[in-house]
């Protein structure tokens, strides 16, 4: 996924739906955030975090 400004908004807007989001703690002591996205049977887990250095943030997909 490019990196953009909101990257669920704009899966949202390409037809994506949010199954499930949950919050935890990571590994680097900030917070990310987890979606669990479907659209016509595809699914997959995106996670959200702010970047360790510099502004934006880091998505990460996992096609399941």
């Amino acid at each position: 996924m490019t990196e953009t400004a909101k990257p669920i908004s704009e899966m949202l807007r390409q037809g994506w739906s949010i199954e499930h989001y949950s919050t935890a703690l990571g590994s680097y002591g900030v917070i990310e955030h987890c979606f669990h996205m479907t659209r016509s049977g595809a699914r997959k887990v995106v996670s959200v975090r702010p970047k360790i250095m510099g502004r934006g943030c880091d998505v990460t997909e996992l096609e399941i």
